[in-house]
This record gives C-alpha cells, structure tokens and sequence, in this order.
C-alpha cells in the first residue's frame, strides 16, 4: 500500500522499506541473516526504484527509558538523505564515508565482504561497520529489480528532482498562444534547468526533443521528451600493485 501511494499517487518520494530483524510465524525470533534478508525480499515481490531498504538493525541508546534497543536504520538513511540535499544535491550518493553516517552504538551484525556482495548483489544495502569510521551506510541500490540506472538512489533522486523543475517552469506556459514562438519558450524554460544539473555533476547529457504536429495542436497538447544519462555514482576502486627491483627506473617506463 505504501509502494502504491509512492510510486502511483506521489512519485516525489522514496519510501524506506524496513527489513525484517527476526523471524516470524515459525517459533523463531533469532536475527535473520544476510542470505534469509535476500530471501525474503523476493518472496515479497517488491520491484520498485520508489523503494529501497538496509540491512542490519543497529544499536540505540534509549535515553527515556534507560536501555539499548535494536532499531531498523531508517533515521540515518533520511537524514542523510536531507544532509546531502542541503550540503550538496539530490543526485550525490547518500551513502559513503562522508554521506552515509549511523549514529549508532553498534550494528546488529557485523557483515563480512561476501555478506555485503549478497545483500548488494540481491538490492538491500549493507550497513557496514569499520574499524576507525564507525558503521556507515554502504549502499545506493533501489529494490528495482531490473539492470537501469534507475535502480541505484541517486539516479531515482536526482529524477525525482529534475522532473519537480522542469514540471514547475512549464506551467508557466499553460494557456499561452500554442504557435511557433511556444517551442523556443519552453526549451528556454527547461535547457537551464538542465544545463546546471550538468555542470553540478547530476548528468552527464541531455536532449529535449518536441514533436509538434498539426494533430497536436488541434489536440491542445506539446508533446515533448527529455533524454538524460545520469551521471553515475562510483561504487568499486580496482588497484593494483606492481613491484619493482631496485634497479628499475621508473622514468624509463
């Protein structure tokens, strides 16, 4: 029900889905771990680039009743969704070392790398903990179950963005003289828009495309289509180390 509001009613937002802590219905309330997470979100047959959710609980110290709970990580990740619309834009990661902190005591369970590979692999995003930064937010997946840019966070964000822009500038053209001058308004309107989404690192390229017919007119209607290539959010660094004797010369390489 709530993916139906999101998705069909709003289309603004992203819903933070909780993943299940504990198992239910069999006796057994121990922690679920990575491979029953992964399961039971695809016998839930959520598909959805609205939709996104994190793996494992973490820690808290309730203040008001002076005890440790578990809870879902859910504050943290809105709340870095907020800081990283206030301190950069929408379409950044919130995720990372900078952008995806967790204020917590401790994660539930300390995931190992094969751990977050399954969980990320299968569209829940791991919370990671580390040694010297703290238990982090390490994942920008969408629980899209399809191979598209819109299946990481900050691609379904930065549309959700840039739809919001460019709806609100065309409005403005709404009962103007529908003649050969309203094709230039309206990509005046919108190819700033765009053009500052690029040059702050959102895309990469865009074309805005009308196709004006006299049917279209009679109709009422400016049919037009805008083509994006989002500008992708790095998630793997490969290295390599070379070693050299000492009697190599780099200079000569």
């Amino acid at each position: 029900e709530a993916l139906t509001m999101v998705e069909e009613e709003r289309g603004d937002c992203i819903y933070i889905m909780t993943t299940p802590d504990k198992a239910y219905g069999n006796g057994d309330n121990d922690m679920l771990y990575p491979e029953e997470v992964v399961a039971n979100l695809y016998d839930s047959e959520i598909d959805s680039s609205y939709a996104a959710t994190y793996y494992p609980w973490v820690k808290y110290h309730d203040k008001d009743n002076n005890k440790y709970i578990f809870l879902p990580p859910t504050k943290d990740v809105v709340r870095n969704m907020a800081a990283t619309d206030n301190n950069s834009y929408p379409w950044f990661a919130p995720a990372g070392i900078e952008r995806g902190n967790v204020n917590c005591i401790k994660a539930q369970y300390k995931t190992t790398l094969a751990d977050e590979d399954e969980l990320y692999e299968n569209r829940v995003n791991p919370v990671k903990t580390f040694a010297q930064d703290g238990v982090k937010i390490w994942g920008n997946k969408t629980a899209y179950n399809v191979e598209s840019p819109l299946n990481r966070i900050n691609v379904r964000r930065l549309m959700i963005r840039v739809k919001k822009l460019v709806t609100n500038a065309a409005k403005n053209l709404i009962f103007t003289q529908y003649d050969d001058t309203l094709e230039k308004q309206f990509r005046g309107l919108i190819d700033p828009i765009l053009a500052e989404v690029k040059s702050n690192r959102g895309i990469s390229d865009y074309r805005i495309i009308t196709e004006v017919t006299p049917e279209t007119k009679d109709q009422h209607i400016l049919p037009a289509k805008i083509l994006i290539k989002p500008t992708p959010a790095l998630e793997y660094i490969s290295i390599s180390f070379v070693v050299y004797p000492e009697s190599v010369s780099f200079d000569e390489n």
